[in-house]
């Protein structure tokens, strides 16, 4: 990717068990400089807890003939049986501080809707990461229904900040009032 496109940095952005899949992918292929989790799932397990929680069960056969699998439907998405064991494998952990790490950097965001739990983080730390912790706004207002969802720019600038100068973020300005013309952003983000 990096040779293709011509870049020199790496960097992988996530939420939630986006982030969870960003951490899952930097260990795995290696290369990636910089990794922005915001409010990660320590596991894909415990993703898959909370998907239970908020859904129901359904019997749903993908081909006639075929014995009926455990999908789950929940939030307007369905799990099938196969991508809920596949999430289950997933783990936000860096692995042995002794082995290849996902990246050299970590910046983690906390949702700002519940408590943090510091130990994901702290497991990154003890395996020779070096790990900013922010507690920056915007999470619950941007996991609101769609119509009502708010992608909080201050926020997202602060990532941008932390990605551009290399060092520990200040907090976000609350966002501008909206000026006339179009904004200048300073990267484009794909995320997990």
């Amino acid at each position: 990717v990096t040779r293709l496109g011509g870049v020199t940095r790496l960097a992988l952005f996530g939420v939630r068990i986006g982030a969870t899949l960003a951490a899952n992918v930097a260990r795995a292929r290696g290369g990636v400089d910089s990794l922005v989790l915001w409010a990660p799932c320590p596991t894909g397990r415990a993703f898959v807890r909370e998907l239970r929680a908020a859904g129901t069960l359904r019997k749903h056969s993908p081909q006639p003939g075929v014995a009926d699998d455990d999908d789950l439907e929940t939030l307007g998405t369905l799990y099938t049986a196969q991508t809920l064991r596949d999430l289950q494998a997933l783990d936000a952990e860096p692995g042995p501080a002794s082995g290849p790490q996902p990246a050299p950097r970590a910046l983690f965001i906390d949702r700002d809707d519940l408590p943090g739990s510091p130990k994901l983080a702290q497991a990154w730390r003890e395996a020779g990461i070096g790990v900013d912790t922010v507690g920056w706004p915007g999470y619950a207002a941007m996991m609101a229904e769609p119509h009502e969802a708010d992608v909080p720019a201050a926020t997202l600038d602060g990532i941008v900040a932390w990605l551009r100068d290399g060092e520990p973020p200040q907090p976000p300005a609350t966002a501008p009032a909206p000026t006339e013309g179009p904004v200048q952003r300073d990267a484009v983000f794909a995320g997990v």
